[in-house]
């Protein structure tokens, strides 16, 4: 009696650490976008919902993402990396800017259905989660604070392009 009751004692710790184990994997999965400002606010829930919709990319330096005057059907986050943000005009190519970590690009073309208005291209290897069109709309439909900072985000970025 005594040795089933350690067997069964064993079992559990075991199946207990088991539990444990699985519980950190999913933890590390989330933890990268739970570092990301953008999403800093989120709940567990939320974050697996946005697990969920996203597809980790790690793309090397020189990639183009994001191609200016084309229709937009996703959207980046960037983990990692640092990218920069053209855009032609009659004197050539102007840098609008460079991003980086918990950056988000790709959003206004979505929310505006409009064509993109830069074209985005990595300059160091980079990593970012990728989203179609849906589910960047479900994204903000799941994840309201991320909602809230995405359209501030783009409100912004029309302010500067409208000025440029």
């Amino acid at each position: 009696m005594r040795q089933a009751t350690v067997r069964s004692a064993s079992l559990s710790a075991s199946m207990s650490r088991d539990r444990k184990r699985q519980h950190d994997v999913r933890d590390s999965y989330l933890a990268p976008l739970a570092d990301l400002e953008l999403l800093a606010d989120c709940s567990r829930s939320e974050l697996t919902n946005a697990a969920s919709l996203l597809t980790q990319l790690v793309l090397p330096a020189g990639e183009t993402l994001l191609r200016e005057n084309t229709i937009g059907r996703e959207f980046l986050i960037v983990v990692d990396g640092v990218l920069e943000v053209t855009r032609n005009t009659a004197d050539g190519t102007q840098l609008l800017g460079v991003v980086g970590a918990g950056d988000v690009v790709g959003e206004m073309s979505l929310l505006d259905r409009a064509p993109r208005t830069a074209t985005v291209k990595t300059i160091t290897p980079t990593t970012v989660y990728a989203g179609s069109a849906r589910e960047f709309f479900a994204l903000l439909n799941a994840v309201p604070s991320t909602r809230e900072r995405i359209a501030a985000i783009a409100r912004e970025r029309q302010e500067l392009n409208r000025a440029a």
